[in-house]
């Protein structure tokens, strides 16, 4: 049967769509450079059945800390009501003529919360729209709430369709994968995770300490006996950030650190006769090896400390060049 041609009209038509379409890519296409952020569909470094992730929302009290969801491109899986679906579709010919269907399905329930600072560098394969990130965090705000999604009939049967569970099946050890991935990228301190007042192990240190990294003094505090205020209140800003802050690294290894607003300072206080370990940090690119110093002299196990100025907003150390790094932020 001989095809039809195509009027000159008809053909102008779907080129100005194309070009239009073409246009669209373009502009999702610019929205993918610089830092990883909100609606941002990325892909993990697995052999998973789903690898493409969607950067659905910061935490509210820390931006670096992105909670994801999985962007299921299967177009023609099952979708429950856990699950949204994107707003853009694509046409799938080979399903039956004309047929078109969600690009995406963001499966809400299989969320995971990822490091900024440790997941930055991913590759970014599209971008998702405002419609579909706004709907995807009003479902996960309710059930983070614990709020009823469908009724009990619905839940039901959808527990009872076989397909369905069994796609839910794919998605958890695909989310299960990912959560072991992104352990093994590393550990992240956050000053909020540390305390004030230092392990005992490290009182007794500290004098000698002090002695070796003096701190830097500051006038201001000074000021903060002539009243109240805005001046008062950024005495006490500044009072609070320069009081230093306690966390334990590897405590088997008697390796401390202590946030201080200039450095990192790191102590290695020996639980016995065994060496200082072999600790790195990362300057630009390269690793550097850190310079321990003693800590007076020891009377019965070895002491030792090494200063390290922030880099921006962190200090990346590792416990050998290969060991996974560990990321301390101010």
């Amino acid at each position: 049967m001989p095809t039809r041609r195509l009027s000159r009209a008809e053909l102008i038509k779907q080129a100005q769509l194309a070009a239009v379409d073409a246009d669209k890519h373009c502009q999702r296409m610019a929205k993918l450079h610089g830092p990883l952020r909100v609606g941002h569909i990325v892909t993990l470094p697995l052999r998973v059945e789903l690898d493409t992730w969607l950067i659905a929302k910061e935490h509210p009290e820390d931006p670096r800390l992105l909670l994801a969801v999985p962007a299921d491109p299967w177009r023609v899986s099952e979708v429950g009501p856990l699950d949204v679906e994107s707003t853009r579709t694509i046409k799938l010919d080979c399903v039956a003529p004309g047929f078109r269907t969600p690009e995406y399905v963001y499966r809400c329930n299989f969320s995971l919360w990822l490091e900024q600072v440790l997941v930055g560098d991913l590759p970014r394969a599209d971008v998702a729209t405002r419609t579909d990130v706004a709907r995807v965090q009003e479902l996960l705000h309710k059930l983070f709430a614990g709020e009823s999604i469908a009724s009990p009939e619905e839940h039901e049967a959808w527990a009872y369709d076989d397909d369905y569970m069994e796609w839910c099946g794919v998605v958890e050890r695909s989310r299960e994968a990912a959560f072991q991935w992104h352990e093994m990228l590393g550990t992240v301190i956050r000053v909020e995770d540390t305390q004030a007042e230092p392990p005992s192990v490290l009182r007794r240190v500290l004098p000698k300490l002090r002695r070796l990294f003096p701190q830097t003094e500051h006038s201001l505090p000074a000021l903060a006996a002539k009243g109240s205020g805005p001046l008062a209140d950024i005495v006490a800003w500044q009072r609070e950030a320069a009081t230093p802050r306690y966390a334990s690294i590897d405590a088997s290894r008697g390796l401390y650190a202590i946030w201080t607003r200039d450095r990192i300072e790191l102590c290695w206080v020996a639980t016995a006769r065994d060496q200082k370990p072999p600790v790195v940090y990362q300057q630009g690119d390269q690793l550097q090896r850190v310079r321990w110093q003693p800590v007076g002299p020891a009377a019965r196990l070895p002491q030792s400390a090494a200063d390290i100025p922030w880099s921006g907003d962190r200090v990346v150390l590792r416990l050998g060049k290969r060991a996974r790094p560990i990321v301390l932020l101010r």
